[in-house]
């Protein structure tokens, strides 16, 4: 399985705010989500392309779309707004995660530059770099100890049952998500080996 978390810091005094908190997790399909962070109007349409193509593609082939080619489509479109002038490139980072038949669980973080790469453990934007590095000391530690239990053949790569594991924040400290994501990686039990993979986005 894969455990996504995501942290909202609204900018504006909670005195002036709505109820509701901006979204920082996206469904794509049924099978997709995508956790970001960024520049909202960028974001929601980016996501909202995402679900055009996930719908395009059910459509037309009467299966769900594959994660690594809705990622790939993604990244090709935010890669064409690098290249042509009068545009600009999109103010976001994404993380992808998802499950289909061929190549099971896979997470991939994506830039603004079209980017893409498979991971274990994935996070997008302020803080992300100290919020993977946190969530990799915290994972080894479990995995350390749940050796002697028993394992299964993901080797504790990812937050979950076997899968890759995606972390996505928009700034501030990484440990409440951690303590909330070393929970569930102990309340879960390895079912699937790691899927996500190294790639270049086009």
């Amino acid at each position: 399985g894969i455990v996504i978390a995501a942290r909202v810091k609204p900018r504006i005094p909670k005195r002036l705010r709505n109820a509701g908190a901006p979204e920082k997790l996206h469904v794509c399909d049924e099978h997709i989500v995508c956790a970001a962070a960024g520049v909202t109007p960028d974001v929601l349409g980016i996501v909202t392309r995402a679900r055009e193509s996930c719908q395009k593609h059910r459509a037309a082939w009467g299966e769900p779309m594959p994660v690594r080619l809705l990622v790939r489509q993604v990244c090709n479109h935010l890669q064409a707004y690098t290249q042509h002038g009068g545009l600009r490139p999109f103010g976001l980072g994404l993380v992808f995660a998802g499950y289909d038949e061929e190549e099971g669980f896979q997470v991939f973080e994506v830039d603004a530059s079209g980017n893409f790469r498979g991971a274990e453990v994935a996070a997008a934007g302020a803080g992300a770099t100290k919020l993977r590095r946190d969530v990799a000391g915290a994972l080894a530690g479990i995995g350390g100890a749940a050796e002697g239990g028993g394992r299964g053949e993901s080797g504790g790569g990812g937050i979950g049952g076997g899968g890759g594991s995606s972390e996505a924040t928009d700034g501030g400290s990484a440990s409440p998500l951690l303590e909330g994501a070393s929970a569930v990686v102990r309340a879960l039990s390895p079912t699937r080996g790691a899927t996500g993979t190294d790639a270049d986005g086009e």
